[in-house]
């Protein structure tokens, strides 16, 4: 272009824009910044200077710290805010602590400081090139200057002790010294009461660290998700089919043991009802003892009734006697008061008659009466017998009766009893009859049968003959059935059992290639990126290293060592470093396997000239395979462009594409 003559070479010492003019009021805006440099010269540890300046009063805030993250800033943005009060503006680059970088295709939430600064009500506004913060760049190269002479004279070697030196000499001198009064004497800074600066300001390190994680295993989750959760649906199918088929086994099982359970119960009862035939032939044979006891006992009634009759007819016979004795005695005592009346007579006509009849008839009296006498002697003799007789006879009817009613009250238990024992008889006959039991076989076993012990076996096996219920019909019909669905589940189960064999199989191999595929395309990147390194560093060295020993769960870690500096993390690179890193890694894995089309958007934007020739030079070597488009807005890479499209802006607000023909303006070049 320079040769062409489309681009002048521009004067040394003509500022490249003017200088943007100080806001009126204290804390209306402030800038902030990381300077990563040797900072203590190889005294100490590697640390950056981060740096909050007021634009109006030139002010300033500044610390070390290891690294720059977004826990130093928020640490940093936190002094300021209890020292001063909340500003009203914060003016920063376009660093990843302070705004996301938008990925295509990727929806980017806002960061922990963006986050932070919007709950203290902070606007935060990010410049587009490194001289938009003219202030707090000029304050990092006086720092780089005086500071590092003043700390080495000091024999400063840690960070505490610089951020004390800070504190305490340098920031207040060199306030004093160049620290100018704003245009406006309103403090723009607003209270922090209300605020919990601690909570506001915190860094959830872990939610990062999570979602870097989430994101690194993404891809290979994606590429396995679906066989996988084929597996997991064909692994459900097998064990609700496993569940199946130990259903059906359990069924089997269990129809199994209620067959065998009802055979032993059959056996049990066939041979409860030969132990009921042995009770029969007992009880037929107590039968026969009832009934040759019922017949003595009516023999001994046919006797009782026979003796009772007996005693009935002595009874009656007596009675008679006595009856007979009572008439005899009533007729002695009627011819007693006849013989007296005869007597009184006799005395009347004694006493009539004279002597000689007198005494004859006396004589003859005297007679009469000694036969009279005896006569009544005997009488009264034979009334005393028949008394004495007839007493007898009493006594003998009461103890007779008394004899006969135990005999009645035995009739009736024996004629209770006799019928008992007809009715059971009748039962019996009637059970082994339905039994169908041999009375001839079961009769050896008759005398050895206790009948408690045996009614309690007859009652054990009704109630588990009640507990077989129905018998099912339809078991063996069931039981071929359930076998044939066994046969068939087990057929499906071995189906699934190799299918998911194959997806495990399938699996493993997919894990296999996947960390083969990713190991060499992991020391292939890795190759690449430490062969473009050195080009685009002029020297140096840089490697990728992974912090885990599972390659696929394992993160990457960026080692990178530029020309003249110590090994250190990328993290302790200043911006250049970290984009021509960035460049590097991108391009090792661009080579792997290269597109047709690659686009570049303003990544030459923090290189120096050097810098940004050797990543034209880089760009050139590999434009024979892949065509580049970038945006850019320097003049270097401008140079390197077949074509160019330029964007202006001629009025406020319309934007207008203009296109440059590099061989068209050639032919004008040499045609002029």
């Amino acid at each position: 272009m320079r040769q062409a003559g489309l681009w002048a070479a521009r004067r040394k010492g003509r500022p490249h824009r003017r200088r943007r003019p100080r806001r009126a009021s204290f804390g209306e805006l402030v800038q902030m910044d990381t300077s990563s440099h040797d900072w203590l010269e190889g005294r100490g540890p590697a640390c950056v200077l981060i740096t909050m300046i007021d634009d109006a009063t030139g002010r300033k805030l500044a610390r070390f710290f290891q690294t720059d993250s977004t826990a130093t800033n928020m640490a940093l943005i936190k002094a300021w805010a209890q020292r001063h009060g909340r500003p009203r503006a914060l003016y920063t680059d376009w660093a990843s602590h302070f705004r996301q970088v938008a990925v295509a295709g990727w929806k980017q939430g806002p960061t922990q400081i963006e986050r932070a600064l919007k709950e203290l009500d902070i606007e935060l506004i990010c410049a587009h090139s490194p001289q938009a913060k003219g202030r707090v760049e000029r304050s990092h190269q006086t720092d780089q200057d005086r500071l590092i002479k003043e700390m080495r004279l000091l024999g400063i070697a840690t960070i505490e002790a610089a951020n004390r030196f800070l504190e305490e000499i340098y920031l207040p001198r060199l306030e004093q010294k160049f620290a100018i009064e704003p245009a406006s004497a309103v403090d723009a800074h607003r209270p922090v009461k209300g605020y919990d600066l601690d909570a506001i300001l915190s860094v959830q390190e872990a939610r990062r660290y999570v979602a870097d994680r989430q994101q690194k295993v993404h891809a290979l989750q994606m590429e396995v998700s679906r066989l996988t959760q084929a597996a997991l649906h064909y692994q459900e199918q097998k064990e609700r089919l496993s569940e199946q088929l130990s259903d059906l086994a359990q069924e089997e099982e269990g129809e199994r043991e209620r067959e065998l359970a009802a055979d032993e119960k059959i056996a049990e009862v066939r041979e409860g009802l030969s132990r009921i035939q042995v009770l029969v032939t007992g009880a037929r044979g107590r039968l026969e003892e009832t009934e040759r006891a019922v017949r003595a006992e009516r023999e001994k009634h046919s006797d009782l009734d026979r003796a009772v009759r007996e005693a009935q007819f002595s009874l009656r016979e007596c009675e008679g006697k006595l009856q007979d004795n009572e008439e005899q005695l009533v007729m002695a005592q009627r011819q007693l008061e006849r013989i007296e009346a005869e007597r009184g007579q006799c005395a009347g006509e004694v006493g009539a008659m004279p002597p000689d009849e007198m005494e004859g008839a006396l004589q003859q009296a005297l007679e009469l009466r000694d036969v009279r006498e005896k006569a009544l002697a005997a009488c009264r003799d034979a009334l005393e017998e028949a008394t004495a007789s007839l007493r007898m006879l009493e006594e003998q009817r009461l103890r007779i009766e008394q004899g006969l009613e135990p005999l009645r009250e035995r009739i009736g238990e024996l004629k209770l009893k006799e019928q008992a024992a007809a009715l059971n008889a009748e039962q019996l006959a009637t059970q082994l009859l339905e039994a169908g039991a041999d009375e001839a076989a079961l009769l050896p076993e008759l005398g050895s049968a206790r009948p408690t012990a045996l009614q309690n076996e007859i009652n054990r096996l009704q109630g588990a003959i009640l507990e077989l219920g129905a018998v099912n019909l339809a078991a063996l019909q069931e039981l071929e059935a359930a076998g044939e669905r066994k046969g068939f589940l087990d057929a499906q189960a071995a189906d699934l059992t190799e299918a998911l064999e194959t997806l495990e199989s399938a699996i493993r191999r997919i894990d296999r290639e996947t960390r083969e595929l990713l190991k060499s395309t992991f020391d292939a990147v890795n190759g690449h990126f430490g062969q473009l390194f050195p080009e685009l560093f002029g020297g140096g060295r840089a490697e990728l290293v992974m912090t885990g020993e599972e390659i696929l769960d394992a993160g990457v870690q960026v080692i990178a060592q530029p020309p003249g500096k110590k090994n250190a993390s990328i993290q302790l690179l200043s911006g250049g470093e970290k984009a021509l890193t960035a460049i590097a890694l991108v391009f090792a894995m661009f080579q792997l396997n290269p597109a047709p089309f690659c686009l570049l958007d303003e990544v030459d934007s923090p290189l120096d000239d050097s810098n940004t020739d050797r990543f034209c030079a880089m760009v050139k070597k590999m434009s024979p395979q892949t065509q580049f488009l970038f945006i850019s807005h320097n003049k270097i890479a401008m140079e390197m462009a077949e074509q160019l499209v330029g964007v202006t802006m001629q009025e406020a607000g319309v934007s207008r594409v203009v296109e440059v023909d590099m061989e068209e303006a050639l032919k004008m070049r040499d045609a002029a």
